[in-house]
Formats: C-alpha cells, sequence, structure tokens
C-alpha cells in the first residue's frame, strides 16, 4: 500500500493554502496576458459572484479536479482589496462558485530559479560569492514587499468585515500540518487571511455554511482511514520502468521534467 501515500496529498491541496504549488507554466501565461482586467479591482465583482449576484467577469483557465471541485484561475492580473494579486483563483462544485482565493504574495514565483548570468573571468569562489550577494538583495526586497503587502491586506480586510478585530482560527491536525489563520466576517462570507511566514499571503473567500477547519477537502473529510487507503490505492499504476502514475491526476508542465536514470547512458 505505500504507493498509495503518493497521492494523499492530492485530496489535501486544494484546500490547503501552503501546499497548494503554483507552476511556472501557469505564472507566465499570467504574466504574458494583454488582458483589459490588468490593473482593475474586481473586489466587488468578486462578492457578487459569491453572492449569487453575477458571474466572475475575464477569461479563467480550467487548471485540474479534486473530488467534484473546478479549479481555476484568472487569466489577468487584477486588483482584489485594492492590492494587485499574483493569480486569482476559483474552486466550483457542481458548476456553483464555492471559493475564491487571492494569493498576493508568493516566494516561489518571486524568486523563480536563478538563471542571472554571472559575469566572466570570476573565479568559481568569487562568481559563488556574487549569487550570495544577489541572492540576499533580492531576499530583502521580498521581505519588505511581503511585510509592506501584508499590512495593506489587513487594512483592507478590516475596512470592508462587519467586525475590523479578525477571529484567530486553527487549521489542520499534528504539528506538520497546524496552522493559524485570521477570518473577518461580512454578512454570510468569510474571508479567511493565510499568511506564511516570508512566504506566502493568501485570502479565501467564502460563504459561512461551507466553513471547514481541516486541509482535506470536503469530498473526503469524513471518510476514514481504511476507505481512504481503498480508494487511493486503487488510483495508483506502476509503469514498465518504475514509475508510479496516479489516474485521474492531471499533471501541468512545469518547463522542466526529470528522466529516470535507467535511461541514462554512461560512458
Amino acid at each position: 500500500m505505500k504507493g498509495s501515500w503518493c497521492c494523499a496529498a492530492v485530496v489535501m491541496v486544494l484546500a490547503s493554502p501552503g501546499l497548494w504549488a503554483i507552476p511556472n507554466s501557469v505564472f507566465g501565461g499570467i504574466a504574458q496576458a494583454e488582458s483589459p482586467l490588468n490593473g482593475t479591482d474586481l473586489t466587488g465583482s468578486l462578492f457578487a459572484a459569491m453572492e449569487g449576484g453575477g458571474d466572475l467577469p475575464g477569461q479563467w483557465i480550467g487548471e485540474g479536479r479534486v473530488g467534484t471541485a473546478e479549479i481555476s484561475h484568472l487569466l489577468a492580473r487584477p486588483k482584489v482589496f485594492g492590492e494587485e494579486v499574483v493569480i486569482l483563483r476559483a474552486v466550483r462544485r457542481k458548476d456553483a462558485l464555492e471559493r475564491i482565493e487571492a494569493t498576493f504574495a508568493d516566494a516561489g514565483s518571486y524568486f523563480g530559479y536563478f538563471d542571472e548570468e554571472i559575469p566572466d573571468g570570476l573565479s568559481q569562489k568569487e562568481a559563488g560569492e556574487e549569487m550570495q550577494r544577489r541572492m540576499a538583495e533580492k531576499q530583502a526586497r521580498f521581505a519588505t514587499h511581503y511585510e509592506d503587502t501584508l499590512e495593506r491586506v489587513r487594512r483592507s480586510l478590516a475596512g470592508m468585515a462587519d467586525r475590523e478585530e479578525p477571529k484567530i482560527q486553527r487549521i489542520g491536525k499534528g504539528r506538520m500540518l497546524r496552522a493559524e489563520v485570521e477570518e473577518w466576517r461580512k454578512g454570510d462570507l468569510v474571508m479567511r487571511l493565510f499568511a506564511a511566514e516570508q512566504r506566502l499571503i493568501r485570502v479565501l473567500v467564502f460563504r459561512s455554511d461551507a466553513m471547514t477547519r481541516d486541509w482535506m477537502d470536503g469530498d473526503f473529510v469524513d471518510e476514514n482511514d481504511r476507505d481512504k487507503e481503498r480508494r487511493l490505492a486503487a488510483t495508483v499504476r506502476k509503469e514498465a520502468d518504475g514509475a508510479l502514475r496516479v489516474e485521474g491526476l492531471v499533471p501541468i508542465p512545469q518547463g522542466y521534467r526529470p528522466i529516470s536514470t535507467s535511461k541514462l547512458t554512461h560512458p
């Protein structure tokens, strides 16, 4: 059954801000998109859609499915709560909008791959020191960006909410998955702020009747361990080269694909 655990994260990814990685292919499309929504504040439209008063604006690109939930992202760089987003996602279940997720800072997208050219003529030691200097400067810029963005997002959420002070909630179980989030209410909607220190700032907007304190997707949260293991094991297939494949899980290309060492030729 060991192979079954390789896809255990699939049912958690939908709800977990910290685990949901954003592929480079997604960021590339958003960065290059010449959308009329770029720079436009969509807060009002998003809240109206969550309350059942309209459709989401713009072009949305499907990313995949978890259980009965469909995930997509907006092909644009708008603002939400007055702040420019890195990526704006929507989660629909059975054709109904369940949640909006706005990411405002993401260390992975900010730093990306270190592909800057190092000046010619440097020794290996000098080149290493130059890379460290550049990375330290970039880390300092991101730290400032992170703190400034977090302060503005918090201020905006407090200004929109029914009460200015948020409620601190604990999400997840176990030492590795526990996290604290800040929640504000606006009518029947909940605005949940997840801020992973110097890594991620994300706000989830959902209806209070869809609130959960678990990372697990709602389709699987009540499953017992035996049923969960049986379901996951049934989706795993072992290829001839030893690679494990999860049926029904469509991978998103990220630019580079590792190859099995068995396929490498050696002199």
